[in-house]
Formats: C-alpha cells, sequence, structure tokens
C-alpha cells in the first residue's frame, strides 16, 4: 500500500497536470472541466483513504473535518479483517457512498441558497434540470481519481 507520502506526491503531480492541462484545453473541449474539478476535488477532499482520520484529504477539510468522523469510525479501510470487503477502497462502492454520504449536506444547502439566498424555488427546477448532467460528470472525475488512488496502492503493493 501507499504511504501518505506517495498519495501525496501522486496527488499534487495530477493537480499540476490538471491545471496544466485545463490552461492548454481548447474552447470547444471546455466540457471537460466538470470532470477535471471533480478529479481535483476527488484528490484534494475526498479520496479513498477519508475512513482514515489522521489522512490528509480529512486534514484539508480544515475546520469542516468533523464531517468526516462519522464515516471514519465507520468505514472499514481496505478490509481489516475477513469478513470485510473494504467499503472505502472499492472501486465503484467507495466513490458512490462518500458521494451519498455527502449528499444530505449538499442537499440542505442548496435549500438553504434557493429558501434564503435567491428566494425562487421555480429557478431550482430550471437550475436542475440544466446542471444535473454537470454533476454527474464532477462525480465521474471523483471516481477517476478514487482509480489511481486505488491503482497506486495495488502498484505499490505489488512492488
Amino acid at each position: 500500500m501507499s504511504s501518505g507520502r506517495q498519495h501525496s506526491t501522486y496527488n499534487h503531480s495530477l493537480i499540476i497536470l490538471l491545471f496544466g492541462f485545463i490552461y492548454v484545453l481548447p474552447k470547444e473541449m471546455n466540457f471537460l472541466y466538470p470532470d477535471l474539478l471533480g478529479m481535483l476535488f476527488g484528490a484534494v477532499y475526498m479520496d479513498p483513504d477519508n475512513d482514515c482520520w489522521l489522512s490528509e484529504p480529512i486534514q484539508n477539510w480544515g475546520a469542516f473535518r468533523f464531517i468526516w468522523k462519522r464515516y471514519a469510525d465507520k468505514a472499514p479501510h481496505r478490509g481489516n479483517d475477513s469478513n470485510d470487503w473494504g467499503m472505502s477502497h472499492h472501486w465503484l462502492l467507495g466513490t458512490i457512498f462518500r458521494v451519498l454520504y455527502l449528499l444530505p449536506i449538499f442537499i440542505g444547502l442548496t435549500v438553504l441558497r434557493y429558501a434564503f439566498w435567491d428566494n425562487s424555488w421555480g429557478r431550482f427546477e430550471i437550475d436542475f434540470l440544466i446542471h444535473w448532467k454537470i454533476g454527474l460528470q464532477f462525480i465521474r472525475g471523483i471516481w477517476i481519481s478514487d482509480l489511481l488512488h486505488i491503482w497506486a496502492d495495488w502498484n505499490i503493493n505489488r512492488k
């Protein structure tokens, strides 16, 4: 398994590559921005190690790291015993569970935004119909970042 330092090196390299890619990306390919931003968010704030309380991604949340405390307490890390399938490092379910874990917070912030800031629930339906595909692309970017993390763990274990 990769150490935290190795994952940080991979993540920082990925961030540099992503910013370079975004900078040189032609305007015709701007539909990739949500994927790239999702990869960036996944690498910095939401990777499979969010189940380890002292991991760098949880520390990156700063004052909001308390959000991940329950997840870190409940989610098994890479299958620590024979009956445990290691939800956090599952190639597909790990991302799904972390996104579902944050979903109530996202919904709460959305409700606050439309109730108090925009004060327009009719606008919510229009925004949702326009932006749901962008949200799926963002989640796909998080998933790709998770796959790279899991690959790094697997690749280091092989050596």
